[in-house]
């Protein structure tokens, strides 16, 4: 299960290819791949250095800012980093790389972190985030400051321990994916409860997930359905709510009336979902969706239509192929993808890599 080896994965790594001078200068060409963060060895050394200079220890979501800079969870190092926007040197925001629940109110810097795994933007521009073994989600404020929103440090039994009530009482056992509305309201999934639970006007409830690890339910009400394993998440700016149900091999759709529903070109034994676990989303405007499947060692495109295809990776584990062919490339077990423009930002968790896929 991908879950297990994101704390014993491989004890080998190699280092990202691509000079300075490489197709991925400038303007690059749609349809190849680029390095954006990381040498591939794993380890820490250190800030102010260029980001593809800089060593990362399994990554696990990259996106960009509001501010224009490019927000790394650097998993392993326990730290949340940043890629300037202007220079395109690296340096952290939050954790001092000690391997300990987050300390609350005090500067960001000075505390450790649980394994921060992905990771949104409030409305007022701050980071929000959440820790696979820190049950509770964070948020860093504009004095740099950590402060708690949801959780506390008791995991939960079930799941949906304090459903209808404060955020803050809320109990979690393991969050491993968030997404923030325009709104604010602010979107977890669960894993191990099976659950994906929102958090608006600082209430939480359950959205979807029975609490059974199982795929049923589509075409009625997400609290009815069963889910196994979320993790990743993406709203479209309909409201509708897309859910990596990992271990169903799926992505389901939660409409903003709250039924659900399994993505055409998804689910067990569709193409999409039948060689990897669906780990990382991201949507276009037109509804088209890119889904990372860790253990296929790709990147695949779903139609509105519900055709599906690879658009990078071949297949093949390894850190390979910068500079050239997405579709050529190798990459290791993947997990958060973004939008980034006219491209697509891949953390490549095993490989301690950001990666850029150009789409056009």
């Amino acid at each position: 299960m991908w879950r297990v080896a994101l704390g014993i994965l491989a004890l080998f790594a190699a280092g990202c290819s691509g000079p300075a001078d490489d197709p991925c200068a400038g303007d690059p060409a749609p349809g190849i791949v680029c390095r954006v963060a990381g040498t591939g060895e794993f380890g820490f050394n250190g800030d102010g250095r260029p980001a593809p200079e800089s060593d990362l220890y399994l990554v696990s979501a990259a996106r960009r800012g509001p501010d224009g800079d490019i927000y790394v969870m650097d998993f392993n190092n326990q730290r949340l980093r940043v890629i300037d926007g202007v220079t395109g040197t690296m340096r952290t925001i939050a954790g001092n790389g000690f391997h300990a629940y987050a300390t609350e109110d005090i500067p960001a810097l000075d505390s450790p972190l649980e394994n921060p795994v992905d990771f949104g933007f409030l409305p007022s521009g701050d980071v929000v985030f959440v820790s696979l073994h820190d049950p509770r989600v964070l948020t860093i404020d504009d004095g740099g400051y950590l402060r708690v929103l949801a959780g506390s440090f008791e995991a939960a039994e079930r799941g949906d321990e304090g459903d209808g009530g404060p955020a803050l009482e809320a109990r979690f056992m393991e969050l491993n994916g968030i997404a923030v509305a325009p709104d604010g309201t602010i979107y977890l999934a669960d894993g191990p409860a099976s659950r994906v639970r929102r958090i608006k006007d600082g209430v939480i409830e359950t959205v979807a997930g029975d609490g059974e690890e199982a795929y049923t339910g589509d075409g009625g009400p997400g609290t009815e359905a069963s889910l196994h394993y979320p993790t990743a998440l993406e709203l479209d700016a309909a409201g509708n709510l897309y859910i990596a149900d990992s271990l169903n091999h799926a992505v389901r759709k939660l409409s903003p009336d709250g039924v659900i529903t399994t993505v055409p070109g998804t689910g067990p034994g569709a193409a999409a979902g039948s060689e990897g676990q669906p780990v990382g989303l991201a949507i276009e405007a037109d509804g088209t969706l890119y889904v990372a499947e860790r253990e296929a060692f790709c990147v695949r495109r779903v139609s509105p239509d519900g055709s599906v295809e690879v658009i990078a990776g071949n297949g093949e584990r390894g850190l390979a192929g910068d500079g050239g062919r997405a579709l050529d490339a190798e990459f290791g077990f993947l997990l958060r993808i973004a939008l980034d423009g006219d491209s697509l930002l891949v953390a490549d968790q095993t490989e301690s890599c950001v990666r850029r896929v150009i789409l056009r």
